[in-house]
């Protein structure tokens, strides 16, 4: 009796090959966001840096904020369709009671045998500390999310949650921003648990490897 292959490691092997051959068209990311700032910011990343190589899809509704809502429903995602090549959870700290375990089972996830292509990329208190590194390097804590915001708009004074236009105020500053966040983590001792905390460079650089060149 011949044995049926697994699905998930025939995927894992046909993502391998294409990397291999460098069939960019078909990699495929999950980025499965918290809020709709985050979605704007990464529909724009991917429109304006022309990553037509490279497949993004971004859930409208993930079925809730918690990390663990995000976790759940990249997974189930995964059920239905393992033909990625990563997935990602974004998401804040907040008031989130899962935001330390959520990264705990990614990452067991991730080392498990099989393994599923899973990261995740936390902020502490919230995905502005990214925003506001592209203007500054900010190590003393913030307390909440409303404090990041409002020390954000001395660099961009008409900020507001879900603007459209957020990526092209800020991508001139990208450099200094994924610069400013390696000194950040570094100050922080990479603690996720840390105010301030992001590490949304990590997923930038990852995407950045797609960037057409000129």
């Amino acid at each position: 009796m011949r044995a049926v292959a697994n699905p998930k490691i025939l995927a894992r092997n046909l993502r391998s090959l294409r990397r291999k051959y460098g069939n960019q068209s078909r990699i495929r990311v999950l980025i499965v966001c918290e809020g709709k700032t985050e979605q704007a910011y990464f529909n724009a990343f991917r429109k304006n840096l022309r990553l037509s190589g490279i497949t993004i899809e971004i859930p409208k509704d993930p079925g809730g904020t918690a990390p663990k809502n995000l976790l759940d429903f990249v997974r189930e995602s995964y059920a239905k369709d393992c033909d990625y090549d990563r997935l990602y959870c974004v998401f804040d700290k907040d008031r989130h009671s899962t935001y330390l375990t959520t990264q705990k089972d990614i990452d067991r996830l991730r080392n498990a045998k099989p393994s599923i292509p899973i990261y995740w990329i936390a902020s502490n208190p919230c995905f502005e500390v990214w925003i506001i590194s592209h203007f500054k390097l900010h190590i003393t804590p913030f307390g909440t999310s409303k404090n990041v915001e409002g020390s954000l708009r001395r660099y961009l004074t008409d900020y507001q949650k879900n603007d459209p236009d957020l990526f092209e105020k800020i991508d001139s500053k990208r450099e200094t921003a994924k610069s400013n966040v390696k000194k950040l983590l570094k100050h922080q001792g990479n603690n996720s648990q840390a105010d301030p905390y992001t590490n949304m460079h990590a997923l930038i650089e990852y995407l950045e490897q797609f960037i057409p060149s000129k």
